[in-house]
């Protein structure tokens, strides 16, 4: 009997990597016979999240296809053209030869040679869209897609730039991370706990803004405790700024049980990633959210302003020239009220979509099944009109 393959295709940081991981595991749960290969960049953020992967998921494989161009504007441009025509011809051999039900692609540059080459091979292309304002790959891809699984709710107007069927799940979170949500949380020990998070990508500005609000402010007790994760970059830099503060510090690289780290957290500073800002929803937690300014469309800024208006975090702009002061007193006061983090607890925990990725693997059975009323027949082409 042949075993049912499904291929995730994209990668280039967690916030992409991450909810395919997702889709995955509860794919497996549901399918335990699910054959499950990613398809990454060769970017080091793809390599260590999967490694770690691996280790939850032992039947998950995965293979760093596609190749990257580093280098200045010109290299890329003369380049880029090449470098997609070679994924594009690595891909479409290895998916002739895994025959999978669906690809899904995860968004970015990284997802666009595996979609155009399933496309092109009559395979079903499920694309996922995390953030309110749908990634260029998506918006390019959606024609050749069969449906797209968006998370936050889309902007206004965004909608209409995504030419295929539409399902609002919500962002996909690991099982793990998806069981904190409704749950009640605890301090370690009884010490309240700061959470920071950077991002695979975002890490540098906010690690220097929030050691410039640290060593002003007067409102953080020493009996709190501080995690922060700095990315690689900057590990040492920030270890040395905490090696003479009064609070205790625990310094990372990067987190990789994030599930305990969100279930004994207190109170979170992070970027705005799609797939953080679900898992801070999941576990409840009162946040300030600092949005990487320039993103690719803004859209980590939409993303905020989002749960912000929905009541589930404050908001900091990091390009303001008040920053740090706003930051500061963000910081202050939700350290001393536990009402006003109650409040923002409680507008995380309205937004909540825990059972997201177990909602895309259903979908990803019933087309195995031949049971998605709106999917091409098997053999016509997603876009209708692609080449052989």
């Amino acid at each position: 009997m042949k075993t049912d393959a499904f291929v995730f295709v994209g990668g280039g940081s967690g916030g992409h990597l991450f909810p395919g991981l997702a889709v995955a595991e509860s794919l497996r749960q549901l399918h335990p016979l699910a054959d499950v290969v990613f398809f990454c960049s060769d970017r080091p953020v793809d390599r260590l999240i999967l490694e770690q992967a691996v280790l939850q998921l032992p039947s998950l494989r995965w293979e760093s296809s596609l190749h990257f161009i580093r280098g200045g504007r010109l290299r890329r441009w003369f380049l880029g053209a090449w470098r997609l025509l070679a994924n594009y011809r690595r891909l479409r051999r290895r998916l002739r030869e895994i025959e999978p039900v669906a690809v899904v692609g995860l968004g970015a540059a990284a997802s666009v040679a595996g979609c155009i080459a399933a496309a092109n091979l009559r395979i079903p292309v499920i694309l996922l869209e995390s953030n309110t304002i749908p990634g260029r790959a998506t918006t390019a891809l959606s024609p050749r897609a069969i449906v797209t699984f968006t998370g936050l709710p889309l902007r206004s107007g965004c909608a209409e730039d995504l030419r295929c069927h539409l399902e609002s799940v919500g962002v996909p979170v690991r099982r793990s991370v998806a069981s904190l949500s409704g749950r009640p949380r605890s301090s370690p020990g009884g010490r309240l706990r700061l959470l920071i998070l950077g991002g695979s990508q975002g890490a540098h500005r906010l690690n220097q803004l929030v050691m410039r609000v640290l060593e002003q402010i007067s409102g953080l007790p020493e009996d709190w405790e501080i995690v922060h994760q700095t990315g690689p970059a900057d590990l040492e830099n920030v270890r040395q700024f905490y090696a003479d503060r009064p609070w205790r510090v625990r310094v990372e690289s990067f987190l990789h049980a994030m599930e305990d780290e969100l279930a004994a957290a207190t109170l979170v500073i992070s970027r705005a990633g799609a797939g953080a800002l679900a898992e801070l929803a999941c576990a409840n937690l009162a946040s300030i959210l600092v949005p990487l300014k320039p993103s690719v469309d803004e859209h980590q800024w939409s993303n905020a302003m989002a749960y912000q208006q929905a009541g589930a975090a404050w908001v900091v702009d990091e390009q303001a020239a008040d920053a740090v002061a706003v930051l500061a007193e963000h910081l202050t006061q939700l350290v001393q009220s536990v009402e006003q983090r109650e409040q923002l607890a409680e507008g995380m925990a309205a937004v909540a979509r825990p059972d997201a990725a177990r909602r895309v693997a259903e979908y990803l059975i019933e087309l195995a099944h031949g049971a998605v009323k709106h999917a091409p027949e098997r053999g016509a082409c997603a876009c209708g009109g692609c080449p052989a």
